[in-house]
């Protein structure tokens, strides 16, 4: 068993990054700008008053200081080193202070108080002095220009209108069209990078005769010819990947449409001298694009969740790490980032990333959109395979598997495995802990899984396997809407070391992600301030966690779902922060619901139930619109209702005067409210409230859009305990309100008439 970094290690891995990005450290140097443990200048040693700052990094040119940099082991907490950093750099005036423990990275601007920000992202590496100089006077740098900013912007109105000519080609939407599109847009991105590389002196890989400026003047059938029989013939020798072609013929028999996309992509810059983007407007594009297309038919994994997962599993140069669903390369191309801070510097490292350290499979014709990504941000092709993982099994090749699994597929190769079943979720999981070497010392795997794998009991024997193999060192349970918008299921992160050493651990943490930095809906905005995916690495172990007895996982068929081991009232206290609560068993009580036999012929109203706490409604329809294969019950004045497959988002109400004696169907519950103990208008405003439907999620299961509560679990619950009189005071103010809204409402529509009848 290896033993946990010493603050000496990372002081080295920092020495490393420091002077990849230009900064000095020689003593002997002229151009020294790093002191360590000690300062520069007499008059800040005295400032310092014997205070050694772990590093201070200097201008060039002034000679002031720039940095402060606080090294820590991986167990400390960065958030206490950044307040130390914070006190060396006020004593000495240096306007920034950095603190790493060798996975995480936060830097903070000392004038303001806030993190940096570079290009619209949180700073989470060190970065080199010009970029520094930059920081003084304000916490956000832009080192993006504009120009760029607005092509890629562009890029996307370019790709919809090449789209459409695509289409009239006869291409299929999706895989076909984008497979097009992606290999003239990456003749363009490697001919910015090679023109810079030009500039800069670095060696000629595209001849300038392949170049985009070479070509773009082409028309007609000379450019067709010259694009499909030279240039992306010519730029599969640059970059030969096996057998297999990564630039296929473009499959567009118009020249007229061909010219016309070139064009378009001609007046964009994409690539930027100051900023390590490459691959970035790549990955930008096609993120952007199936958001709002859903054509490409993948999900992507949010790029600040694939940087927590490489944080995470924080791999190290040597090891060699593995993607078996690795789509557009997302996983790898951090992963391989990662790797490239911590090399030596040499040649024969470089070699090693590029051919034995990043390998991946996909199963779809995007392994090639996962090839040019590679090859964008400094290369490593070769090892991404189109293949069906499933079908061919790995043993023991791997120090690290990394991969967000395909969700609810079925698969044919079950019977490869140990476990065999078609269920591909089960297949997947087990095809990871088979990659991974048994000779490794630390083999790890980090895993984005749907949750019911967690804690369903079809997957009781995998769980067995899990615990029997590995050593379960986190469950990271993500909030719903972390993978907006492309799907809404409810995921969480395995975590496992020390794979196939039958090392347990005796308590398994999990964690309870509440905010992932971003909101939670179909924008995905990005927020401001600290979040639950840095505290991991930050905070003290208890934050927001749970630690359970690994004797108890295993009594509970191995249910690995956090939220499980949460006793209700316990959880209540937690929401709520108040330990006067009440049992909704006790003011809630089950009820016989009264059947009916639906008429063709007669007229009926159904009861719905709007999310949000928007309340219940009824529909007018006959009975020969009602669906046969449903049953049908009576509805109750002032009971409480709810969709029992909806109960995410507060699709909760109270069936008011008007609304019984309606139907309802059985994906609908209905319960008797004690109302000597609470107003039943009262329990709709309460389950309006977002604490509330936050404490109601934890016990919730299914996917976002089939959320369920049984109502053995729902009586289970907890709920503030109000007084009759707090109830009364409150439903008067929320009623006073309502009717406010409404007179406004009519004044509003009162006063458009008057507008249109004019």
């Amino acid at each position: 068993m290896t033993t946990e970094p010493i603050e000496r290690d990372i002081e080295t891995l920092i020495d490393l990054q420091l002077r990849k990005l230009g900064w000095d450290d020689n003593p002997k140097s002229p151009k020294r700008n790093i002191w360590k443990q000690q300062p520069k200048k007499i008059d800040e040693k005295k400032n310092l008053g014997g205070l050694k700052p772990d590093y201070i990094l200097y201008n060039s040119n002034t000679h002031e200081p720039l940095i402060i940099i606080e090294a820590k082991r991986p167990s400390r907490d960065v958030f206490t080193a950044l307040i130390q950093g914070k006190e060396y750099a006020e004593k000495i005036n240096a306007p920034i202070v950095i603190a790493t423990n060798g996975i995480l990275v936060k830097a903070i601007h000392l004038k303001t108080g806030n993190y940096l920000i570079l290009n619209g992202e949180n700073v989470d590496t060190f970065f080199d002095e010009n970029i520094a100089l930059k920081f003084i006077e304000n916490f956000e740098v832009e080192t993006i220009s504009k120009k760029i900013i607005n092509s890629r912007n562009d890029l996307i109105k370019i790709f919809k209108e090449a789209d459409n000519s695509l289409r009239k080609e006869g291409l299929l939407a999706g895989h076909e069209r984008f497979s097009v599109f992606s290999n003239i847009l990456f003749l363009k991105l490697m001919s910015e990078i090679q023109d810079i590389n030009d500039k800069e002196g670095e060696r000629e890989v595209i001849p300038k005769e392949y170049r985009w400026n070479f070509f773009k003047n082409k028309s007609g059938n000379e450019l067709q010819s010259y694009l499909n029989k030279i240039v992306l013939k010519k730029f599969d020798e640059f970059y030969k990947s096996g057998n297999e072609s990564i630039f296929d013929e473009l499959r567009i028999e118009s020249p007229t449409v061909l010219k016309e996309i070139i064009n378009k992509l001609d007046q964009l810059e994409l690539i930027n001298i100051d900023s390590d983007i490459k691959g970035d407007a790549f990955e930008y594009f096609i993120r952007r694009y199936n958001a709002g297309e859903k054509d490409l038919g993948e999900y992507f994994t949010p790029r600040h969740i694939v940087k927590f997962l490489v944080q995470l599993l924080n791999p190290v140069f040597g090891e060699k790490i593995y993607d078996p669903f690795c789509g557009t390369g997302g996983m790898l191309i951090e992963s391989f980032k990662h790797l490239v801070r911590s090399a030596p510097n040499n040649k024969s490292s470089l070699k090693f990333l590029k051919e034995e350290s990043v390998y991946g499979r996909e199963i779809s014709s995007t392994a090639k959109i996962a090839k040019m990504n590679m090859i964008l941000i400094g290369d490593g092709h070769n090892n991404i395979q189109r293949v069906d993982s499933l079908s061919k099994p790995i043993h023991d090749l791997y120090d690290i598997v990394i991969s967000n699994i395909p969700f609810a597929l079925q698969t044919e190769y079950g019977s490869l495995y140990d476990i065999p079943t078609k269920d591909a979720n089960s297949i997947c999981i087990q095809h990871c802990i088979e990659a991974i070497d048994k000779t490794a010392t630390n083999g790890r795997i980090g895993l984005i899984l749907p949750e019911k794998v967690l804690f369903d009991k079809n997957y009781e024997i995998l769980r067995e396997k899990i615990y029997e193999n590995c050593t379960i060192e986190n469950i990271i349970s993500l909030p719903s809407g972390s993978f907006e918008p492309y799907t809404g299921v409810q995921t969480s992160i395995l975590h496992l070391t020390k794979v196939k050493r039958k090392i347990k651990t005796n308590k398994v943490k999990f964690y309870f992600v509440k905010n992932d930095g971003y909101s939670l809906d179909k924008n995905r905005k990005k927020l401001l301030g600290e979040n639950d995916l840095d505290n991991f690495f930050i905070k003290e172990n208890d934050y927001n966690s749970l630690f359970i007895n690994i004797d108890k996982i295993k009594n509970n068929a191995f249910t690995l779902q956090g939220k499980k081991y949460i006793p209700p009232r316990d959880l209540a206290e937690i929401t709520f922060q108040t330990i006067d609560l009440i049992k909704l068993s006790t003011v809630l009580k089950r009820v016989k619901n009264v059947s009916v036999k639906i008429d063709d012929a007669d007229d009926y109203n159904l009861l719905g139930v709007r999310s949000y706490g928007l309340g219940v409604f009824k529909k007018p329809l006959k009975g020969y619109d009602l669906s046969k294969g449903m049953s049908y019950f009576k509805s109750k004045r002032n009971h409480l209702f709810w969709c029992k497959v909806d109960t995410k988002n507060g699709a909760f109400g109270v069936v008011k005067e008007g609304q019984d004696n309606c139907i309802f169907t059985s994906n609908m519950s209905m319960l008797e409210i004690d109302e000597n103990k609470i107003i039943p208008y009262f329990f709709e405003i309460l389950f309006r409230n977002k604490k509330v439907q936050e404490y109601f999620d934890n016990y919730i299961s299914g996917s976002t859009n089939r959320k369920y509560v049984k109502i053995d679990e729902l009586l289970d619950f907890y709920i503030p305990n109000y007084t009759m009189q707090q109830q009364k005071k409150i439903v008067e103010s929320i009623i006073l309100a309502e009717k406010n809204i409404i007179e406004n409402q009519n004044i509003i529509e009162l006063n458009i008439e008057k507008t249109n009848s004019k």
